[in-house]
């Protein structure tokens, strides 16, 4: 009895343990497959279990070192939409203590040492209180380059009833962190079946302007011409919270970067008189300390299509000139770290179009202010555009806002933005006065035929793909746009010139990211 008791005994342990073995071993053979890592990255997933679901994903990627993948794209699909996701749970909250921790473990350092936490955080609870919420609509990997999986999402946006497509970076391995987040309007015009006439377009337009201003959405003005004729001018929304004082057709906004523009047009000015070269080393024009660098190699042309490769530059604003102290800001700039060598690869950089403001100076002998003002506000007829002095009383200019997330309410951006702007943007404009620099400049009035051209082409040759001299350059349906667009809490402004059908698109906000759906709603409707 007690042999047969414990024969079954040792029955059952072997049973079990070749169970177990034979369980391991198709454990083990299921770690080899790739298709099915990616169903338990997917059941992982489902049980919210999403670091157990990163590292499957992961293996299954492991898998394919060193050969050709089919499946990897998929895989990479489903941590894109994982990824997602998890940014929409924490956007769509609301609340800024989930926001900042999903940053915070979701972000690459290098990210945010290089924009910081409370700022990144910050950013993204502002877009969530624009958008109400998001929905996904698709997810796609473009490429992985370098460790990096570049992907593209889009999503409904249901604050602007818009689609949206969002530019998500993340590393190629785990734990994967997200690298860049991108989020802008998407133009979508194939719901149409029939083309709106001009009219009706205009008129669907206004109504969607009135449809975000009810919902505090857009504040701001709109203008939409076609060559001479303005087809439809609005303006909707508060210029100042505090006060309740609305917004009117004459109300002067924070242009941003878009003074860039004004900068380069007058330096493009001297080189049409001949007082200044394109190829014109800035050595040559400032007088700098030290000159046996890679600045000596800095040309005007490089400033004006930010390839300049210039890095950090301590400069204060003064109040009639760019420069508070210029021999201290001169200082600067002769001890100034460059990011690359001049004109070989494209960097956006404020620094570039401030040191043109010094040129400016040190050729006319007049203030930047004074040099635009009368070369470039005058000759256009732009005559409510100024670089405001915010220290003083200013007459009808809106004040900007962001949404602050952590104290969960709309914050003014006069505490956090220079008092006065400057070559690299800060001036104030109206709608109008846009409209009327867009046709100056078009019709030559500002810069001859060739140098105007000359500027709205990208300078492919230094790198920059998109970037003229002074203007951003779009790709819209194969097509060249081009203009420039204004960015800061509280700004959001944006014009652009469609050359072969000359129509002009100007958006001017004072709410953060605010030019966006409407402009995105004007190309829908005109089929741009």
């Amino acid at each position: 009895m007690r042999s047969s008791f414990l024969l079954s005994k040792v029955m059952l342990i072997i049973a079990i343990v070749s169970g177990g073995m034979a369980s391991a071993a198709a454990q083990q053979e299921n770690n080899k497959d790739p298709e099915r890592l990616a169903q338990r990255a997917q059941q992982a997933l489902q049980q919210g279990d999403q670091i157990n679901a990163q590292r499957l994903y992961q293996n299954a990627l492991d898998l394919a070192e060193g050969n050709v993948c089919q499946w990897c794209n998929g895989v990479r699909q489903g941590l894109t939409v994982m990824l997602a996701n998890h940014l929409f749970e924490a956007m769509n909250s609301h609340h800024y203590s989930q926001i900042r921790a999903f940053t915070a473990a979701t972000l690459a350092e290098p990210t945010l040492q290089r924009i910081g936490l409370e700022m990144y955080a910050g950013y993204l609870a502002a877009e969530s209180h624009f958008h109400g919420s998001f929905d996904l609509l698709s997810a796609s990997v473009l490429e992985v380059n370098e460790g990096v999986v570049a992907a593209e999402v889009y999503v409904q946006s249901a604050n602007t009833q818009m689609p949206y497509r969002i530019e998500l970076s993340y590393t190629d391995s785990f734990p994967q962190k997200i690298t860049r987040i991108r989020i802008r309007a998407h133009t979508d015009d194939s719901q149409f079946k029939v083309k709106p006439t001009v009219t009706e377009a205009m008129a669907q337009l206004a109504a969607y302007v009135d449809f975000l201003a009810a919902n505090d959405v857009f504040s701001g003005s709109v203008l939409i011409a076609q060559g001479d004729e303005v087809l439809l001018r609005k303006a909707v929304g508060m210029a100042s919270k505090r006060f309740n004082v609305p917004v009117n057709l004459d109300t002067r906004f924070n242009l941003g970067s878009m003074n860039k523009m004004f900068t380069s047009v007058a330096i493009l000015q001297l080189v049409e008189s001949c007082k200044l070269k394109l190829t014109d080393k800035l050595i040559d024009i400032l007088p700098l300390k030290r000159q046996d660098t890679l600045l000596a190699q800095v040309e005007i042309q490089h400033l004006l299509s930010h390839t300049s490769g210039v890095g950090a530059l301590n400069c204060p604003v003064g109040d009639d000139s760019v420069s508070a102290d210029k021999s201290l800001c001169l200082n600067s700039l002769a001890d100034i770290e460059l990011n690359f060598t001049p004109g070989t690869q494209y960097r956006y950089s404020n620094e570039g179009m401030y040191i043109l403001g010094l040129v400016l100076e040190q050729l006319t002998g007049q203030s930047y202010y004074q040099v635009v003002r009368d070369n470039v506000f005058a000759k256009a007829g732009m005559n409510l555009t100024e670089s405001l002095d915010l220290q003083f009383p200013v007459e009808n200019a809106a004040i900007g806002y962001s949404f602050d997330g952590l104290h969960d309410q709309w914050r003014n951006n006069l505490f956090i933005h220079d008092k006065k702007g400057g070559p690299a943007g800060g001036g104030y404009s109206t709608v109008s006065d846009l409209f009327r620099f867009s046709r100056a400049l078009q019709q030559y009035q500002l810069l001859g035929k060739s140098l105007t051209q000359l500027a709205m082409t990208p300078k492919t040759e230094f790198g920059a793909q998109n970037y003229g001299f002074g203007f951003i350059v779009w790709d819209r349906k194969g097509k060249p746009v081009v203009g420039h667009n204004g960015s800061f809490p509280g700004v959001s402004s944006q014009m652009e010139m469609y050359q072969d059908t000359e129509y002009t698109l100007i958006v001017l906000s004072n709410h953060s990211f605010g030019a966006d759906p409407v402009l995105a709603k004007a190309r829908q409707l005109l089929g741009l």
